[in-house]
């Protein structure tokens, strides 16, 4: 901290310092810094020397500090570049050669370029020829005056894994052991799969790269693979201990109907199988991905099936309340299981095979032979047996449940109680039995837990809680140096990019995920902060202090997203209830409605003038309205769904539309033509939009994961930032047009570099006050909570292990304040190639 303000004090004045023009925000950041520390040091010191006297000392030395040295942090350590130059710094090891568009730089490392045109980026093709004379190639994008700062290393440098111990963001879908019963495998809303040590809790591999979208998982009989089902029709091979790709099954679609629901390995592990939403179950050939066979139900098939032990039968769940079973080597009808009056939910087979057992939603379940069809045993009423989870894999055990919060292990052919376990959530959605009988894991939907239980006792032996919030908005403050982002279960929260850390969490209740995104935004000024939710409205709170100082609310309707006007004197809420609702941001009195749209509001922007507003809708249309008469000045039509966002440039003469129906649209604002559409990825669906301050650039965001980067003039493609897991709820520029952050289900928001595409730093926000900020070089610095958090991988497999001696090095104090200031630190351990 002293070096800080020894920093401070020597730094340079700027012109707001100068001309007294301090926002409020910035001087409480800078005199709060300084009184901690200054104030800390006194305290301690009171003692030892001085006491009274040594206090009184410190304290004038922090007001002179406060009062007449202190100047903005972001002007720190900041290079300034002549506006008619660009500057390309490169971090290169000894002996590498560099090219730029086919002309030799040798071993220089600071290039500097006088030929850019004025406000626009340039396409520079990059080439580094390493000592060993291997290559690499990279595409950047410069700006003039810009200084771009380029570390890069030898294509196949190994550096350990970070392997952050977060769980899961959103809750769990699937729940799969492997055949050990010492690893298990989640599967969650926000897009990957973990597997988990089952004795030590820890998170050993994340799988999933945002453009498979994963859902289910299973594992192959000899635990060697990992299955995982995804929403884009296909399911993906993975190697278990590396983390390879192997292979996928199925056609990527676009329909979807066809999305993946259920994956499962046969006994044997020659066969792989696929459930779809289409109510159609596909059999693979494990080692080739080629399809053998598709299993249909006249009324089509549930989304869940289960092999016999031998593997030759398959028993299915039907959409009209029976259960089919199939030969598998023909795919023929062996029997039709009917008699239910709900529809089929848990399925399993006895040890032996020659029994089935199919239990629905209402409690019953009954026992059925193989050979016959015959019913051999029925548990009736719900109120005896409870509603059935999970079968224990040789039919013995069921897992039930009832209307409180106890489950229940039950036998199966008597109903007697095996043991009951006291859960934390009013319903357990998915629960598995681990192939040894000895544990069951559950998942609730409620509370996102994953709980692990021993079969012979009532204690839980482990509890997986998510951790990280997923992040469903993101926005910058007008100066760049703050990040505000809209959490899945609290409200909001703020970070201090120049300083380094989290600031404040924004709201103590927690609120019930219902599936729709969070919307935040600062007001002009930066002073205040407004964040909305479904279930909590529009909420005021003031960013120096993190206090809420008003609400605002739609009786009829609850709120989807929010903006300030320009001015920052009005605010613009949209609706599920098909309006936008303008509120005097001072008195919180409701100003105007506008109504005209048939579906939720779910974007809303307003002009720079602040004199007219765009809507958003799940209608497929988006509409511009002026502010003072409430009057329709366009309605902007060509979208064929949802329209899930919109903006507006900064000199009002364009708009960006983005929807459900995979492209975006640029709009003249005068007369609401359609000028220019970026269709990219035809399988995503696009959940953000933003334009760059100087207008040139466009940001879509999608459903899998990533983000693009286009040229507005000519629609050409510029980036792809790829690296979230999760679908990508929204995206900013910086102010200053040189970076772009992005917020994803995944739990992370993530900071890229325009002129390079290069991912910056992830920030990961825990509960609390805690947080973590790590590179993708494995570099990390955060809360003493967070930190804890960090573990590595040092080699292929699954084993990670504690931050430890040489790894130690990866801990980077003030690291984002560092990446903030233009800087890419890397990692001073020695590397190595695989």
């Amino acid at each position: 901290m002293a070096t800080l303000l020894r920093d401070v004090a020597m730094a340079p004045k700027s012109e707001s310092f100068r001309q007294g023009a301090f926002s409020r925000k910035e001087l409480g950041s800078i005199v709060a810094i300084a009184y901690d520390s200054y104030w800390t040091a006194g305290w301690c010191s009171y003692w030892q020397a001085g006491g009274t006297t040594t206090m009184l000392v410190r304290f004038a030395t922090f007001l002179f500090l406060a009062c007449s040295l202190i100047v903005p942090i972001s002007v720190l350590g900041q290079t300034t570049v002549a506006d008619d130059q660009a500057i390309l710094e490169l971090d290169l090891p000894d002996g590498a050669r560099v090219e730029i568009d086919g002309k030799e730089y040798g071993e220089e490392r600071r290039i500097v370029f006088d030929d850019l045109p004025p406000g626009k980026r340039s396409a520079k093709s990059l080439t580094v020829t390493f000592a060993d004379d291997q290559q690499a190639k990279r595409e950047l994008l410069l700006q003039a005056g810009e200084k771009v700062v380029l570390p890069m290393l030898p294509p196949g440098t190994k550096l350990p894994e970070l392997v952050v111990q977060t769980g899961h963001s959103l809750p769990v879908l699937s729940l799969a052991f492997s055949s050990e019963s010492k690893w298990l495998a989640t599967a969650s809303f926000d897009g990957t799969v973990i597997v988990w040590d089952v004795t030590t809790g820890l998170k050993l591999r994340s799988f999933g790269n945002g453009r498979d979208y994963l859902v289910s998982a299973a594992f192959s009989p000899d635990s060697t693979q990992l299955l995982t089902g995804c929403t884009n029709n296909t399911a993906v091979l993975w190697e278990t201990g590396t983390g390879r790709r192997i292979r996928e099954f199925g056609v990527r679609s676009k329909n979807d109907d066809a999305l993946i629901s259920f994956v499962a390995f046969s006994p044997n592990g020659r066969h792989v199988l696929t459930s779809h939403y289409d109510e159609s179950i596909v059999l693979w050939e494990a080692a080739t991905g080629r399809k053998l066979r598709t299993f249909k139900g006249d009324a089509g098939l549930g989304r869940k099936a289960v092999f016999s032990p031998d593997g030759r039968m398959l028993l299915t769940g039907t959409n009209d309340k029976t259960a089919i079973l199939w030969k598998v080597s023909t795919g023929r009808k062996l029997h039709t299981f009917d008699g239910y009056s709900e529809w089929v939910r848990t399925l399993g087979f006895t040890a032996n095979g020659r029994q089935v057992l199919i239990g629905a939603s209402n409690g019953m379940t009954v026992l059925w032979d193989v050979g016959t069809g015959e019913k051999l045993h029925t548990h009736r009423a719900w109120s005896d047996f409870g509603v059935p989870i999970a079968f224990s894999h040789d039919g013995g055990l069921a897992l039930t449940t009832s209307d409180d919060d106890e489950a229940v292990v039950r036998e199966v052919l008597t109903g007697i109680e095996v043991v009951k376990f006291k859960t934390s959530s009013r319903e357990i959605d998915y629960a598995e039995f681990s192939p040894d009988g000895r544990r069951i894991v559950t998942a609730s939907m409620e509370n996102g837990e994953v709980n692990l239980w021993s079969v012979g006792s009532v204690n839980e032996l482990l509890t997986w809680e998510g951790f990280a919030e997923s992040i469903h908005s993101v926005a910058f403050s007008s100066d760049g140096n703050q990040v505000l982002m809209g959490l899945g279960n609290s409200m909001a929260a703020l970070w201090d990019m120049s300083h380094g850390w989290k600031q404040h969490t924004l709201g103590d209740d927690p609120l019930e995920y219902d599936g729709y995104s969070s919307s935040v935004a600062f007001s002009p000024n930066g002073e205040q902060i407004v964040t909305a939710s479904p279930d909590s409205g529009a909420i005021l709170w003031d960013a120096v202090t993190g206090h809420r100082t008003r609400n605002f609310t739609d009786i009829d309707s609850r709120i989807l997203c929010t903006a300030f006007s320009p001015d920052g004197f009005h605010l613009l809420a949209g609706t599920y209830g098909d309006t936008a609702v303008l509120w005097d941001a001072t008195t919180g009195n409701e100003l105007r409605t506008f109504t005209r749209h048939s579906g939720f509001v779910n974007s809303v922007a307003f002009s720079p003038s602040g004199k007219s507003i765009l809507t958003g809708s799940s209608d497929a249309q988006a509409i511009l309205w002026e502010v003072e008469s409430g009057r329709i000045i366009h309605i902007l039509k060509g979208h064929s769904s949802a329209i899930k966002a919109v903006a507006i440039s900064s000199d009002g003469k364009l708009a960006i539309t983005g929807s459900d129906d995979k492209v975006a649209i640029v709009w003249a604002l005068a007369t609401g033509r359609r000028i220019r559409t970026f269709e990219g990825d035809e399988l995503n669906k696009i959940h953000t939009v933003a334009i760059s301050p100087n207008n040139r650039l466009a940001l879509t965001g999608t459903n899998h994961g990533y983000v693009v980067l286009w040229d507005i003039a000519n629609g050409k493609m510029l980036h792809t930032f790829e690296g979230h897991s999760g679908a990508v709820t929204s995206a900013a520029f910086s102010p200053d047009g040189q970076r772009v952050l992005t917020g994803s289900w995944d739990g992370t928001t993530r900071l890229w570099d325009i002129a390079t595409g290069d991912e910056l730093v992830s920030m990961i926000n825990l509960p609390g006050h805690h947080w973590l900020a790590v590179t993708p070089e494995g570099l990390f610095d955060g809360s003493d909570g967070g930190r804890s958090l960090a573990m590595f991988r040092p080699d292929e497999g699954l084993k990670v292990v504690p931050v430890d001696g040489e790894l130690a090095d990866f801990y980077r104090p003030r690291l984002l304040t560092q990446i903030w200031k233009g800087q890419r630190p890397m990692p001073s351990v020695a590397v190595e190639k695989p």
